[in-house]
C-alpha cells in the first residue's frame, strides 16, 4: 500500500501582523505632528520625516512605543530563527489620496516594519510582491493559492503593526483615504564580548 506523500512548504515568507491597537493612538498622532517632514519622492510626494527626522522612535516622548516595537521584533526573530536585531532608522509618513508608495524594498536592513496610526477605512491595502513569482516560467495557474499568486494584499487598520524582511518588494495604489504610518528597519545587535 502506498504511504501518503509528505508536502514541504519550503523558503517561506515570514510576514506577522500585531495588534497594537492598546497603545494611545491619539498621544502617538499628536507627538509626531511636532516633527519636521518634507515631500518625499518614493511616497509620491507625501509629507515624511524620512529626510529630516530619521530616528523618530528614539524619542523620549516615544519610547513607550519603540518598546512595544522591539518586543513584537524579539517575537519575530525567534519565531523565523534569526539573531536579534534593533531599529536602525525610523521615520513616519502621512499619506493622503491620491498619493501612492513606488514598489521598493529597505536596502541595509533585516527586518522592516510598518505601524499604522491611523488608517481611514477606505485606504488601500499594502500590496507585497511575490519573490518566487518572476522564476514561474512555465507554470499555468488553474486555481489561486499560496502557491500561484504574484503578489498578497494586506489591508491596514490602525493600530496595527506589520514586520517583513526587507528584501521583500511592496507598494500601494493610489491612496482612497489617509493613512499616517512610521515604518522602520532593524539591523543585527552587535555581539557583546562578555
Amino acid at each position: 500500500m502506498r504511504q501518503p506523500p509528505e508536502h514541504l512548504d519550503l523558503f517561506p515568507t515570514p510576514i506577522s501582523q500585531y495588534n497594537l491597537s492598546f497603545l494611545d493612538l491619539n498621544k502617538i498622532s499628536e507627538i509626531i505632528k511636532q516633527v519636521k517632514v518634507e515631500p518625499h519622492d518614493l511616497l509620491g510626494n507625501s509629507d515624511s520625516s524620512y529626510g529630516t527626522e530619521f530616528t523618530i522612535l528614539y524619542h523620549d516622548q516615544l519610547k513607550f512605543l519603540k518598546e512595544e516595537l522591539d518586543n513584537c521584533l524579539q517575537e519575530y526573530t525567534q519565531r523565523v530563527g534569526l539573531e536579534d536585531v534593533e531599529i536602525i532608522r525610523s521615520w513616519f509618513n502621512n499619506m493622503t489620496t491620491g498619493k501612492s508608495i513606488k514598489l521598493h524594498r529597505h536596502e541595509g536592513s533585516v527586518i522592516s516594519g510598518a505601524f499604522y496610526i491611523k488608517v481611514s477605512d477606505n485606504s488601500v491595502p499594502l500590496k507585497f510582491k511575490s519573490p518566487v513569482y518572476q522564476h514561474k516560467m512555465l507554470d499555468m495557474f488553474i486555481t489561486p493559492t499560496q502557491y500561484t499568486c504574484p503578489g498578497f494584499d494586506l489591508k491596514p487598520i490602525s493600530g496595527q503593526l506589520v514586520l517583513f524582511p526587507s528584501w521583500l518588494e511592496h507598494e500601494t495604489d493610489a491612496e482612497c483615504g489617509e493613512r499616517v504610518v512610521i515604518s522602520f528597519n532593524t539591523f543585527y545587535k552587535p555581539i557583546k564580548n562578555d
